[in-house]
């Protein structure tokens, strides 16, 4: 089948090369700079809007790039094809989810969100109406949080997932993910902390009901910026299954 991507690093890249050993073709990358897309996918066409797309046989758009992204350039997508995001943070923007749904309903498309670093978001939303208490919990090096060095232990946030989701959009996508198949944006807790001394990005996920609960811990590697090495490989998987149900 046809993909396309929003975004062109490192990511996109990845997901791109194991879709294509899959028997999948890549369609087009749409980046700000599209010289620089160029250089990563130098055997797509790079465009820098949806409106320069002439192809409608594409099945499917994955967005790896941001909520900036999804901002600017997802109705337009879902005015033709089915979108696949990996920002989730922009659905804390209510105008952007907003405008998000509303597109995909009217021109009969739909909008997937692609889990990126956590799992067990499908338990989450199946007892969603039963839940007392969610809290996510982010322990990265200052580095991959993109901040000064500094010495001990550092809680750099504490509040709502929609609040954090404001303050580090870039950095807490696992947690928008969290908060939107459960209890929402604002009843969902995150807390964002730099150690430099841990030795993996660790996502702590908590979850309470009246009567159960439950305590994930994910750890992987860094492989350079804001991202954990589960990332790419849970966006492939993903896409996959996406791409074998359509």
């Amino acid at each position: 089948m046809k993909v396309g991507f929003i975004g062109a690093g490192r990511i996109a890249r990845s997901v791109a090369d194991a879709l294509i050993v899959a028997g999948h073709d890549v369609a087009f990358v749409l980046s700000r700079n599209s010289q620089k897309a160029k250089e990563r996918f130098p055997e797509t066409s790079c465009i820098s809007s949806m409106d320069e797309l002439d192809a409608s046989d594409i099945r499917l758009v994955i967005e790896a790039a941001s909520a900036e992204a999804i901002r600017e350039h997802g109705p337009k997508v879902l005015e033709r094809f089915d979108f696949a995001i990996l920002s989730t943070t922009a659905l804390s923007t209510p105008a952007i989810e907003t405008s998000l749904t509303e597109a995909a309903q009217e021109h009969r498309t739909r909008l997937h969100l692609l889990t990126g670093g956590i799992v067990g978001l499908d338990g989450l939303s199946a007892v969603r109406s039963s839940l007392e208490a969610v809290e996510i919990e982010t322990v990265k090096t200052p580095a991959a949080w993109g901040i000064e060095p500094h010495e001990g232990r550092k809680v750099l946030f504490d509040g709502s997932t929609r609040e954090a989701c404001e303050a580090f959009p870039r950095n807490v996508n696992v947690h928008a993910s969290v908060a939107h198949a459960s209890l929402g944006f604002d009843q969902c807790r995150s807390r964002l902390i730099s150690d430099p001394s841990t030795p993996a990005l660790t996502q702590n996920l908590r979850v309470a009901g009246p009567d159960f609960g439950w305590t994930i811990q994910l750890h992987s590697q860094s492989i350079g910026g804001v991202t954990g090495s589960l990332t790419p490989r849970s966006v492939v998987g993903n896409t996959l299954r996406l791409l074998d149900a359509l």
